[in-house]
């Protein structure tokens, strides 16, 4: 199956960007993990590498287009495998999760579901690709959960994490939903009645501390949450698995 090449990216990770998407990945995937993961884009440094083959009990591999950054990765004294390919083209490897952090951002949004489909063709059945962003320094970020089956990927929900460095409010995780959710919080959108949803919640259990309040508003979802404090201090996620899957945007 020929996948869709990702666009060039800016690559201006900073150390420590994905410390809580790593240990997200270990806590809730360790199975998945522990058959391979594949990094989609080394970024500019070697750090986020380094970072996740220090997390993770299983292989790691890195597709990068770039072949200056495929060499940093490689001259880093990694044990990783490092793939040169024009984006995501390839043979499937059969790995346990794939991951696409801060990758589709710029995409465009009428071609994200033909990417997962492609990022999901580099996964075993029954694995999963972790596609979504965060900000600058990784402290509030939001991610898919696609789940591989032989028919394709299963949207099966999505991950909201915070150190709550800037504070909380739901709406504040708008603007760090996948490339194809992005736009959806509106009343007709797809996104838009869990919003509401989860903004009423915060407003009725509000105590006014953003940790608080974000674990508050997550138990009146009815979200589980994963403790995150020992990555970063006062950190949390929200994994969220809607009847029927996430919804398309």
């Amino acid at each position: 199956m020929k996948r869709p090449a990702v666009g060039r990216l800016r690559g201006k990770t900073r150390v420590g960007r994905l410390a809580l998407w790593d240990a997200l990945l270990v806590r809730l995937w360790p199975g998945e993990a522990a058959d391979g993961v594949l990094e989609v884009g080394a970024g500019e440094r070697a750090d986020t590498v380094a970072a996740l083959v220090d997390a993770v009990d299983g292989d790691v591999t890195v597709v990068e287009l770039h072949p200056r950054r495929a060499e940093m990765v490689r001259a880093a004294g990694l044990s990783v495998r490092v793939l040169e390919r024009d984006g995501l083209a390839g043979e499937p490897l059969g790995v346990g999760v794939v991951r696409a952090a801060n990758v589709l951002r710029q995409y465009p949004v009428d071609g994200v579901a033909a990417a997962h489909v492609g990022l999901g063709g580099w996964a075993r059945d029954g694995g999963v690709v972790l596609e979504g962003s965060c900000d600058a320094n990784g402290d509030v970020g939001a991610f898919h959960v696609l789940r591989v089956t032989a028919g394709g990927v299963r949207r099966e929900g999505l991950v909201f994490f915070s150190s709550f460095a800037r504070g909380f409010a739901p709406i504040q995780l708008r603007d760090w939903l996948p490339r194809d959710l992005r736009k959806t919080v509106r009343p007709d959108g797809a996104m838009g009645p869990f919003f509401a949803e989860w903004m009423r919640v915060w407003r009725e259990t509000r105590a006014g501390v953003p940790a608080v309040d974000f674990r508050g508003s997550a138990a009146a979802l009815g979200c589980s949450v994963v403790e995150l404090g020992d990555v970063r201090e006062g950190a949390a996620a929200m994994v969220w698995r809607p009847e029927g899957g996430v919804p398309a945007g």
